[in-house]
This record gives structure tokens, C-alpha cells and sequence, in this order.
């Protein structure tokens, strides 16, 4: 766009340029017309002193040589004067009828001289010389007429050299105009402006919208790999938590398991004391003890306690210690168990649309599938069938077998081809030629090009064991998908090269290095021409 405006700017300059010199030629065009009418109507007055002497010889015998010689003197100095303003002019449109006009003058101041002549007078014959004095002159005029004829043929020539620029410019300026479409009212800069204005204008609105979709798309790509992320990370972490867990939870059973010891221990000789006291109550009771055994008894049992002694502080602390670190390893297998409820929920979101999107777009390349295989093959059938099996995760082996162990299956997709083509009677795509493969997956490959059209697709010799009429179809289906996806094609077969806009070769010269050679059809006509 650039381009045209400067180019536009270059053109209506030249155009301003040769309009302004063409104006001043014209100027100087219409300034020797005005000269030439006076000329013209200095050459009438000439005749008319011509006529008036013929006519006075004619009819007058005794017509002076004086008056002959006045009217011959007028006739002279019309004729210098003439001659002058001849000299002045540069370009004259009517010179032709001019030299006709001088020419007339030249016969009547020749009859003029012949009328003298039959004259005996002696200054007839003066006046002859003097006839013939003027007629030189008025050869000499007629060579310079033709000479400024000539100067005028080439000046006309230039100002039709510059009217043919100045149209040639002004096709050009029309042609700019007609590209840019300018507005058919205002001056054509503010038009071509408003209208580059309105161009860019769309041209914005489009990079942004480009651009929005583009942040949104980057924005989900980068929301799905955060949640990938998160997720791998709290898997980690759940599992760093589960293993902490169940070590701290082993060492919090180990540590409930001697105070369980300890307690049944304490209860034992609480029992053991309570069963001596009573005893010894009993015997205090019902009969008489003695004093000492009692006492002794006391005594053992006082040793016994203080053998047992007091419950240790630190365990009670490092009890206290590990039920804080239990309850804080529950609150946090918790809060992983409702983060794992939740990337479940969102795994199973993402299954769904991708299960969405692949029964969608199975659907839709299948339908592509069956539309062009019938397209190559000129009819037949062809399908594309989901398999699904069953496969186990953890196989049994020979020791897993001897145990009643669970065997953990996952679902494995597959996609089976069927393809028969006319005439046959085939279900499976492993019965088929080798050119009947190709041209299957051929129209598979254009199928899925179709459903989701990819910038660039390189196709390497695809055609090479397709026939004429089969390349033929080919090509047309390439063609038919050449407006969303750009293909380029390693090829020798002439049919897929007819429907190429560039064609790229490679040869080897003598020195031994590669050359690349292209050529493009939109422009081969040109270059043929």
C-alpha cells in the first residue's frame, strides 16, 4: 500500500509537470497563431498592391513607371517585413498555406515583370532587375518557410509526445485509483487515505480479535498444564504424605502398644495391691495378724512400688507429641483426600470431552473416509470400526496363579479398516493390493486432513504406485483441499504436477552442484510470451 501512495504521489507530480509544460506550449502555440494572423493579413494587403499593379498595367497604357515603382516599393517593404516576422515564429500550423500564398505572389511579381518587359522605357528594365531582386527574395522566403515548417512539425511532434505521457500518466493514475478504490467524491489523497484509514482500521480489529483468541487459546493450554502440573504434584505429594503417614502411624502404634504394656502393667499391680489390701483387711477383720508380718507385708509392697516407680514424663510428652503429629497427618490426609475427590472429578471431566471430541471427530473422518475412498476407487464401500478389548494390567504368572489374586484390566482402543472395493467382495484391508493399500490410506490421510486442515503437508511420493487415471483423481481432491492447507508434493507423475501452481527441480550441472530450478503456471504464459 505503500507503494501505490508513493507511486501515486511519483505519477500525479510527472502529471502536474507535463500538464504545466504542455500549458506553456500551448501559451506559445497560441502566441504564433496571433502572429501568424497578422502576417496573413500583411500578405492580403501585398496582394492587393500586386492586384492594383496588374490591374494598372492592364488597363492603362500610359500607367507611370513611377507609380509602378511606388506600388513595387510598398510591395518590397510589405515583403521585409513579412520576411521579419517569419524569422520570429517558431512553430506555425498553417505554413502550407502560406507557401501557397507566397507562391501566388511570386507568378503575379513574374507577370508583373513580363508586362514591364514589352516596356521600352530604360527604367523598365531597371525595375526588371529589381523584379528580379525581389523574386530571389521571395525564393530565399519560401527555403525559410520550409525550414520553420519543419521547426513547427518538430515542436508538434514534442507537445504530441508530451499529450501521449500526459495520457499515459493520467491510465496509470486511473489504473492506481481503480486498485485503491478511492471515494468517487473529495480529492483522491484524502480518499485513498480514508480508505487505507478503514483498510488498517479492519486490519486492527482483526489482529486483535487474532489476538484474542490467540490469549484465550494460550490461556487454556496454559490452565490445562497448570492442572497437569498440580496434579502430578499433589499425586507426589499425597504419596510423600501416605509414606510419612504410615511410617509415623507404625511409630504411633509401636508407641500405643508400650503404653498399652505399661498401662496393663500399672492395672496388674494396682489389682495385685488392691486384692493385698483387702486381704489384709479381711485378716484384720476376722482374725488377728501380727503386728510385725503386717508391717512386713507393708514393707514388701512399699519396695514393690518403688521398684515400679513413677509413669516417665517424656513418655507422656513424646505421647502428647505424636497424637498432635497424628491428628495433623489426618486433618492433612483430609484435605489430599478432597484434592483427589476433586482432580478425579476433573480427570473425569477431561475423559468425557476427550471421549467427546473422539466419538465427534471418529464420526466425522469416517464420513470424510467413505467420501473419498469412493472418490479414487470410483464407488466401492469402506468403513472405519472402533475395537475395543480388554486388557489386564497385572497378568497373572505362576505364582500369582496359586493365590486367589485380582486381575486388573484397562480398556485398549484400536481402529480396524474396512475397505472393499468395486467388484470385490473383501472385508479385510490385508486381502488388498498393494497400489489398493495405497489409495486407502491415501484417502484415510486426506480424511483426516479434511477434519482438522494442518498448515503444511509434505506428501513423499504418495502417488508412486497410483495410475494415470487414479492420479488423476488424486489430484483433484489435493486441489480440493489446497485452500485451507498448503501441499507440497515430491512427485514424477504429470498429472499431480498439472494441478501444481509451483513446480520446484533439481539438476545437476557438470561442476557437479545441485541446482534449484521453479516455475510458476500463473506466470508461465508471461514468461512464454
Amino acid at each position: 500500500m505503500v507503494w501505490l501512495k508513493n507511486r501515486q504521489a511519483e505519477i500525479n507530480n510527472n502529471l502536474a509537470k507535463n500538464k504545466l509544460l504542455i500549458t506553456e506550449k500551448n501559451k506559445t502555440y497560441l502566441k504564433k497563431l496571433s502572429f501568424l494572423q497578422e502576417l496573413e493579413d500583411k500578405q492580403a494587403s501585398i496582394l492587393d498592391e500586386f492586384k492594383k499593379l496588374e490591374a494598372g498595367l492592364q488597363n492603362s497604357q500610359d500607367f507611370s513607371v513611377d507609380k509602378i515603382a511606388g506600388h513595387l516599393e510598398n510591395i518590397l517593404v510589405g515583403q521585409d517585413n513579412l520576411l521579419l516576422q517569419i524569422e520570429d515564429i517558431k512553430d506555425l500550423a498553417g505554413l502550407a498555406d502560406w507557401k501557397v500564398s507566397l507562391q501566388n505572389i511570386k507568378e503575379q511579381t513574374k507577370s508583373l515583370l513580363s508586362n514591364l518587359k514589352d516596356k521600352p522605357q530604360d527604367k523598365q528594365i531597371n525595375w526588371q532587375i529589381e523584379f528580379n531582386q525581389l523574386l530571389k527574395s521571395k525564393d530565399n522566403l519560401v527555403t525559410e518557410i520550409n525550414e520553420v515548417k519543419t521547426q513547427s512539425s518538430i515542436l508538434k511532434h514534442s507537445v504530441d509526445n508530451l499529450l501521449e505521457i500526459n495520457k499515459s500518466l493520467e491510465r496509470e493514475l486511473a489504473k492506481l485509483q481503480l486498485d485503491l478504490k478511492p471515494a468517487t467524491s473529495g480529492e483522491p489523497d484524502q480518499a485513498l487515505k480514508k480508505q487505507l484509514e478503514v483498510v488498517l482500521e479492519q486490519i486492527k480489529k482483526q489482529e486483535a480479535i487474532s489476538q484474542a483468541i490467540s490469549e484465550e487459546m494460550a490461556d487454556f493450554n496454559l490452565q490445562e498444564e497448570k492442572i497437569k502440573t498440580n496434579l502430578v504434584t499433589d499425586q507426589q505429594k499425597f504419596r510423600q504424605v501416605q509414606s510419612e503417614f504410615n511410617t509415623k502411624n507404625n511409630q504411633l502404634n509401636e508407641i500405643k502398644i508400650s503404653v498399652a504394656r505399661l498401662e496393663t502393667k500399672k492395672e496388674d499391680l494396682e489389682r495385685e495391691i488392691e486384692g493385698e489390701a483387702s486381704n489384709f483387711i479381711l485378716q484384720a477383720e476376722f482374725k488377728e495378724i501380727e503386728t510385725a508380718l503386717a508391717k512386713q507385708k507393708i514393707a514388701n509392697l512399699k519396695n514393690q512400688l518403688s521398684s515400679i516407680g513413677a509413669i516417665d514424663e517424656a513418655v507422656v510428652n513424646e505421647y502428647q507429641e505424636v497424637n498432635e503429629r497424628y491428628t495433623f497427618l489426618s486433618k492433612q490426609i483430609e484435605d489430599l483426600q478432597v484434592a483427589t475427590s476433586h482432580l478425579e472429578k476433573i480427570i473425569k471431566d477431561l475423559d468425557n470431552s476427550i471421549a467427546s471430541q473422539f466419538d465427534e471427530a471418529f464420526f466425522n473422518i469416517n464420513k470424510l473416509f467413505i467420501n473419498y475412498f469412493k472418490k479414487l476407487f470410483n464407488g466401492g464401500k469402506a468403513e472405519l470400526l472402533l475395537d475395543i478389548r480388554e486388557v489386564a494390567i497385572n497378568p497373572k504368572t505362576e505364582e500369582t496363579e496359586e493365590e486367589d489374586v485380582d486381575v486388573q484390566t484397562k480398556k485398549q482402543y484400536g481402529i480396524e479398516i474396512l475397505a472393499t472395493p468395486p467388484g470385490k467382495k473383501l472385508a479385510s484391508i490385508n486381502m488388498l493390493s498393494g497400489g489398493e493399500k495405497a489409495m486407502t490410506s491415501i484417502a484415510l490421510i486426506c480424511a483426516i486432513i479434511a477434519n482438522n486442515p494442518s498448515p503444511f503437508v509434505v506428501l513423499d511420493e504418495v502417488d508412486a504406485a497410483l495410475d494415470e487415471a487414479n492420479s488423476i483423481r488424486l489430484a483433484d481432491i489435493l486441489h480440493e483441499l489446497a485452500d485451507k492447507t498448503q501441499f507440497i508434493a515430491i512427485t514424477h507423475n504429470r498429472a499431480l504436477m498439472h494441478k501444481a501452481k509451483i513446480i520446484y527441480g533439481v539438476t545437476m550441472g557438470d561442476d557437479g552442484i545441485s541446482n534449484l530450478l521453479s516455475i510458476s503456471f500463473d506466470k508461465a504464459d508471461e514468461i512464454a510470451a
